[in-house]
């Protein structure tokens, strides 16, 4: 398993403590005038929760990765020789020269 870094950990801990340090301000007594309105509130407030642990998440998986698979370098070139109208010898000399390499 890929090693975290610190700073993300840290991040994430300071946005949990932010969020929850909003939260708490909003459900003080006395915030809310309507019921209806507290109501919606609490909906919108679970989905921005739900979405900022989201992406959270989506970030500390995002920053552990695992080693690359080696890849052979076994690279190849395509070569396009026109020869319309060209002297044969230039088109032959050109073609050993595309494959010689």
């Amino acid at each position: 398993m890929a090693k975290i870094s610190w700073r993300v950990v840290t991040a994430i801990v300071a946005g949990v403590v932010a969020l929850g340090y909003y939260l708490s301000w909003w459900f003080a007594a006395g915030r809310f005038a309507s019921p209806v309105l507290a109501l919606l509130l609490a909906l919108a407030l679970v989905f921005v929760t739900a979405q900022f642990l989201g992406h959270w998440v989506l970030y500390l998986v995002a920053c552990t990765r695992t080693t690359a698979p080696r890849q052979q370098h076994s690279f190849s070139v395509e070569v396009f020789v026109t020869a319309r109208g060209e002297p044969p010898a230039m088109v032959e000399r050109a073609l050993r020269a595309a494959v010689a390499g």
